[in-house]
């Protein structure tokens, strides 16, 4: 088996993000990029099917931010 951080390399060229320690998503399946609760935390809400909402890493936004394109 192989741990998530070994994976999500290989896959980033299909769009594949990591983003929090549990978690890597496909960036076009992201529907929204919210603000947890009003908090300083970060969290996706994936599109349907799957209709998930997973949290976001602080160590990890910017480079989402990135896949988006914005700075």
């Amino acid at each position: 088996m192989r741990a998530l951080g070994e994976i999500c390399p290989i896959l980033a060229a299909a769009g594949v993000l990591r983003i929090h320690r549990n978690h890597a998503v496909n960036v076009g399946r992201i529907a929204e990029i919210r603000r947890r609760d009003a908090d300083a935390d970060w969290e996706v809400a994936l599109e349907a099917p799957v209709n998930r909402v997973l949290p976001v890493a602080r160590a990890h936004l910017k480079r989402l931010w990135a896949a988006f394109g914005e700075a």
